[in-house]
């Protein structure tokens, strides 16, 4: 994001660049933990901590497979 970069763009169009989307949770994401969470979406109902552990090792392999030091991610 900061010195040189191969993106088009400044930072600010760069910061929302990769984002851990629907495709992304898709694509990384055990079927059925996929699954469970866009039910719980479309329910109202609270995603097990089983699942959001899971949601969150994930994203957190992904950020660090894309070179971030920090990020931050909630469950509501």
């Amino acid at each position: 994001m900061f010195g040189s970069s191969s993106q088009k763009g400044d930072e600010l169009t760069q910061m929302s660049s990769l984002i851990f989307d629907d495709n992304t949770m898709k694509a990384r994401l055990p079927s059925k933990v996929y699954a469970r969470f866009k039910e719980a979406l479309v329910t109202g109902a609270p995603t097990s901590e089983d699942d959001q552990k899971v949601i969150a090792e994930t994203i957190f392999k992904w950020a660090r497979e894309l070179g971030a030091v920090a990020f931050a991610h909630w469950f509501f």
